[in-house]
């Protein structure tokens, strides 16, 4: 069984991010993600991008998912984020990493839809991805 994930969109991708809109979607070369605010989730998107803290990262690579790797991602923090910080200053972002899909939805642990914009993970990872926060992501069976 096969499950399709929409991660919180915790911010935007930023000017620095390097990809190709000539397809769709698009190719990406490298991420930027600017943050407004973060709903501790260890799992984030931007689309067509999607970025996990270290220790999802961690729980992905210990269990050996087919379909994905990982390269470093600009993080940086909005004005709005800046404004909620005042309001919570013990609130700090960990460090990220690109969750770079090349999986096939269905067949591999992680791939997305043709779109681009869904991320399908098997069971196997899904019981993975809930060893982490996904409070805010949306999750539902196909």
């Amino acid at each position: 069984m096969f499950y399709k994930l929409d991660p919180e969109v915790a911010g935007h991708l930023g000017p620095d991010t390097v990809m190709d809109r000539s397809s769709h979607p698009p190719i990406v070369h490298a991420v930027h993600y600017e943050f407004d605010g973060w709903p501790a989730d260890d799992l984030i998107t931007a689309f067509p991008s999607f970025i996990v803290t270290d220790s999802m990262k961690k729980l992905i690579e210990n269990a050996k998912a087919s379909g994905c790797s990982f390269e470093h991602v600009k993080i940086t923090t909005s004005e709005q984020f800046e404004e909620l910080e005042e309001l919570h200053p013990s609130r700090q972002l960990p460090h990220f990493h690109w969750l770079i899909i090349r999986g096939v939805a269905q067949r591999d642990d992680i791939g997305t839809t043709a779109t681009g914009g869904s991320l399908i993970v098997s069971e196997r990872v899904l019981q993975v991805l809930k060893g982490g926060r996904l409070d805010n992501c949306d999750i539902a069976a196909i």
